[in-house]
């Protein structure tokens, strides 16, 4: 998914032909955007005639490198850092590193935070490959807590065929499950690899039903998460947690992560939402971002939210007596409808 949602299409060609021009005109008359290259492993790599015939633009756009492995004494460290600075010194926007070992985690960790570290000066991404398997997901969920969740490493995960995975693996239902479980640990690509299509009547090779689902329903809740983050501020009042969430957000927000705010002011008081409506009109920073509903949140149903599901509750609840006896029964009423969860771990009175 790149910028503004548009759908960006890589090809990765079975070869590891180091000469990205060849590839890139090869992929482009058929569609692509981008294609895959190897790249040098060390000073004594040949000499890649494609240093020249691709210009800058073409390598910091249409270019992802791949991390491989040679037979020099180096160590696996120095390898991948000769090669990410390579790309760096390119422009390449992103490097597809080798999945995260079963053994040896930590070490493999600490290597790759001090290469995001390095590369996030260039803005270069660092996508390390894993496959669609609970195991696998498992490993790399680890990997990213030891990294620290830095916003530059983040996952490509490998379509495996329905035929070769465990029946723990195999169903629809689970493979969403874990490509949600990416989503939230910087799902950055996905790759079908050539075992993975299936040869249609005429010939052609397609994708089976179950991938093209899973295909369909993950470009689906992608571009969602990547577009529009839902925020529902149960009981608004005259909006100081409206106010002060949109500057939390515009805080922590960045142009890169072309992510935007849709606030649904919650209240039941006839006059605190006139005034909720008054500042949606008049107040800059409100407009176009704040939604006010008239209703009493034990009410809430999907139509009060236009059909969207609520990804952030803010609330202060805090009851006749300021001792949160409405808070329980109000917030379930919210989450409900929505098939929402929550956990109460602490409630506490000022």
């Amino acid at each position: 998914m790149g910028e503004g949602g548009k759908l960006v299409v890589g090809l990765h060609f079975p070869q590891t032909t180091p000469d990205a021009s060849q590839l890139l005109q090869s992929a482009r008359e058929d569609g692509y955007d981008y294609v895959t290259t190897a790249l040098p492993c060390t000073e004594r790599a040949k000499v890649r005639g494609d240093v020249t015939s691709l210009t800058g633009r073409w390598w910091r756009t249409s270019v992802v490198g791949i991390v491989q492995q040679d037979n020099s004494q180096d160590s696996f460290f120095q390898k991948i850092g000769k090669q990410i600075e390579w790309a760096i010194h390119m422009g390449i926007p992103a490097v597809i590193l080798p999945p995260p070992p079963y053994g040896g985690l930590q070490d493999y960790a600490r290597m790759i935070l001090s290469l995001g570290l390095e590369a996030q000066a260039s803005n270069l991404q660092i996508w390390i490959k894993t496959r669609l398997n609970v195991s696998s997901l498992e490993n790399y969920e680890r990997l990213h807590r030891l990294c620290d969740g830095l916003s530059n490493i983040g996952i490509i995960l490998e379509m495996e065929p329905m035929s070769t995975m465990s029946s723990a693996s195999a169903t629809v239902g689970t493979q969403m499950i874990l490509i949600h479980k990416a989503i939230g640990m910087q799902l950055k690509a996905i790759t079908f690899p050539a075992k993975a299509f299936l040869t249609n009547k005429k010939g052609y090779p397609t994708l089976a039903k179950s991938h093209q689902v899973i295909l369909t329903q993950t470009l689906r809740r992608v571009g969602r998460t990547l577009r529009v983050l839902i925020e529902a501020v149960a009981g608004a009042g005259r909006g100081p947690l409206v106010m002060r969430s949109i500057q939390a957000f515009n805080q922590l927000q960045t142009p890169s992560k072309n992510l935007t705010l849709k606030v649904y002011a919650l209240e039941k008081n006839p006059s605190a939402v006139v005034y909720l409506r008054s500042m949606t009109e008049n107040n800059s920073v409100w407009k176009g971002i704040v939604t006010v509903v008239n209703t009493d949140v034990r009410k809430l149903t999907r139509d009060h939210l236009n059909g969207n599901e609520i990804d952030i509750i803010v609330s202060e609840l805090l009851g006749s007596f300021g001792d949160n006896e409405l808070s329980p029964e109000s917030l379930d009423c919210i989450l409900k409808p929505l098939n929402k969860l929550k956990f109460h771990t602490k409630v506490l009175s000022h």
